[in-house]
């Protein structure tokens, strides 16, 4: 397959995760403007039970299968340690949902973590089409299963009114379009149907796992410190009040989308600069990454100062427009976050992958602590500072991980 320019490459990728984040947004939208703060809260709830645990067993394999530069493992291997890895999350989601004692969300949570094996299914596909380079496929499927998603889950809440009906609904587009879209593209790319069917070949399934593991911690790590403070909120106060924290946060999720798109799209280059010791063309790229993160940073905070509460009404309701001031302050701690993706996808190229466990926990641990002071004596805005502090740790020090890891860059070929 011919892979496109790098331009092209970003220009798909931020198409496709512009429109997936708005679709993702509109869900959550369509669910303020039809229901109330507390559904949001429920909603809210049940992707903080289950991104933590996606992202455990998941183990970005997507940035495992982008830096195989010399394809040592072949697609079916990844796709069998996926079907493994989707049912751990559904049986670990379940035991969670049992001991956290979230029997009004019991029925969200079902159908978000069913969702989200669905998308863990794409993800895979997606890795390997990012692999060789056709994002301009993985886009056209990302905004298929965005729109649709948003479609799906209004129709539902609109008539019938219930939240799980809705996510039930979302679950089956998902479905409907990995069957009919993605599975049918992703044969045409990796050379037939046969090269889809998952293997699990037990030498070549604990290579990938031992590899992509320490990527799992990192990421149910870095899950948990966007997390932390939605579950202190919840034990604080209630879901009303984390319905409204919720809302303002996923405003941030657009730069943090554009900041994902940007990473993916350049992280088989980078890797391979790396790889070949290429280090002028590897601080040009991770350089411009870094710029771009701190210029979408400013913005958010300059944005949300002067038009937040506009936008809350408009977007929401007036409810949510008088807490502007949460607003701001989650935009802040976004920054520092595009700014910490980035450099974890940077990491990532050097294929550095047990030295950010340490930093991880690291991170989580700042954030639970803050939380735990700031969260009731400020509500949502203390939410925000906590999550803010552990991302100025995370910051710190992935910027000292890049710098150690350019030390260890090869030699040029």
């Amino acid at each position: 397959m011919t892979r496109g320019g790098l331009r092209a490459n970003v220009a798909w990728m931020l198409v496709g995760n512009l429109v997936f984040a708005a679709s993702q947004y509109g869900v959550l939208a369509v669910v303020a403007k039809l229901g109330t703060p507390t559904l949001v809260g429920w909603f809210s709830l049940s992707f903080a039970v289950t991104a933590p645990i996606v992202a455990l067993t998941n183990s970005n394999l997507r940035a495992v299968q982008a830096t195989d530069t010399h394809h040592e493992v072949a697609f079916a291997d990844y796709a069998g340690q996926r079907a493994l890895a989707i049912v751990a999350s559904l049986l670990i989601t379940a035991v969670a949902t049992l001991v956290g004692g979230y029997v009004e969300a019991g029925w969200v949570l079902f159908w978000v973590a069913s969702s989200k094996g669905v998308e863990s299914a794409s993800d895979v596909l997606y890795g390997m089409l990012q692999q060789r380079e056709r994002h301009d496929r993985m886009a056209v499927a990302m905004i298929t299963r965005g729109v649709l998603s948003v479609v799906a889950v209004a129709a539902a809440l609109y008539a019938t009114g219930s939240l799980p009906t809705a996510v039930a609904a979302m679950f089956l587009v998902r479905v409907l379009t990995l069957v009919a879209l993605e599975l049918p593209m992703s044969a045409s790319v990796v050379g037939g149907w046969s090269a889809l069917v998952p293997r699990l070949d037990r030498g070549l399934l604990w290579k990938v796992t031992r590899t992509a593991l320490p990527l799992g911690a990192v990421g149910m790590l870095f899950s948990l410190t966007h997390n932390v403070p939605r579950y202190a909120l919840e034990w604080s106060f209630d879901a009303h009040t984390l319905g409204i924290y919720a809302a303002c946060a996923w405003l941030v999720q657009a730069g943090q989308t554009v900041v994902s798109a940007l990473g993916q799209a350049v992280l088989p280059r980078m890797a391979a600069h790396y790889r070949h010791g290429r280090r002028a063309s590897f601080l040009k790229v991770a350089g411009a990454l870094w710029g771009a993160g701190a210029a979408l940073g400013v913005a958010g905070v300059v944005g949300a100062s002067l038009v937040g509460g506009a936008a809350l009404r408009l977007l929401y309701t007036d409810e949510y427009g008088a807490h502007v001031d949460v607003l701001v302050a989650v935009a802040a701690a976004g920054g520092l976050t595009y700014l910490t993706w980035l450099g974890q996808g940077i990491t990532n190229a050097m294929r550095r992958f047990d030295a950010q466990v340490p930093l991880a926990i690291t991170v989580v641990a700042v954030t639970a602590v803050v939380c735990v002071w700031t969260v009731p004596a400020w509500g949502a805005i203390g939410a925000a500072a906590g999550w803010g502090a552990g991302q100025l740790v995370y910051l710190v020090w992935s910027v000292a991980l890049v710098v150690g890891g350019l030390r260890r860059m090869p030699s040029p070929a």
